[in-house]
């Protein structure tokens, strides 16, 4: 398992990117994409857009 491997399962343990980024010590951006693909109902407009 690479790098990435409990990434996904801590998105769709939390909808909170930045605990993400805090636990896995990943950017921003990559936390608000797994967090949206584990939870896509939590976001009404693109965040990262905002």
């Amino acid at each position: 398992m690479g790098r990435q491997g409990g990434f996904p399962e801590e998105a769709r343990e939390t909808a909170d990117p930045t605990r993400l980024t805090r636990l896995s010590g990943i950017t921003s951006h990559t936390a608000i994409h797994y967090v949206r693909a584990a939870h896509p109902g939590c976001f009404t407009i693109d965040p990262a857009q905002a």
